[in-house]
């Protein structure tokens, strides 16, 4: 897991600790005739096919697993293909009847609908653009009762605040 985390984010201090990444640092004598980014590049575009439809298959387990979810969020962040196939499937999940058990009300499921539509909302303030905006789908997937049934809950009410 941790590898895939850091080919998609290398060194992001959302997944990796500051001593782990200040090791990392140690080893960063360039022996690729490649620069480094470039390297990054075409190892990320290697494998975001595969990781894309892995995650897509497997986004109900994602979505709910504390530790998986920052794959998924991180592949839907950083893939080079296209990712609307996972987006569809957790507006799925979302637009489930609502009981105790929605991904709303779920405390790992709550945090990547809430952690998706910020990077959104800094990827757009950055003037990064989106062919799939998670936003504007999510609310297309939920009709204004199921809101309501967000707000009455305290997860579901910090997804509508974002």
């Amino acid at each position: 897991m941790r590898v895939l985390l850091y080919l998609l984010n290398p060194r992001s201090p959302k997944n990796f600790k500051k001593s782990f990444i200040a090791i990392l640092a140690e080893g960063d004598v360039n022996n690729s005739k490649k620069d480094p980014k470039t390297r990054r590049m075409e190892l990320l575009e290697a494998v975001s096919s595969k990781l894309v439809l892995f995650t897509e298959a497997n986004a109900d387990l994602f979505v709910r697993d504390n530790h998986r979810c920052k794959l998924l969020i991180e592949v839907i962040s950083m893939a080079t293909d296209d990712v609307s196939g996972i987006l569809e499937k957790i507006l799925e999940l979302v637009s489930m009847g609502f009981n105790e058990k929605h991904i709303v009300a779920d405390p790992v499921g709550h945090f990547v609908i809430k952690q998706l539509i910020i990077n959104e909302s800094i990827n757009v303030e950055n003037g990064v653009q989106f062919k799939n905006n998670f936003t504007t789908m999510l609310i297309d997937a939920v009709d204004g009762n199921a809101m309501r049934k967000w707000a009455s809950i305290n997860r579901g009410a910090f997804v509508l605040i974002w």
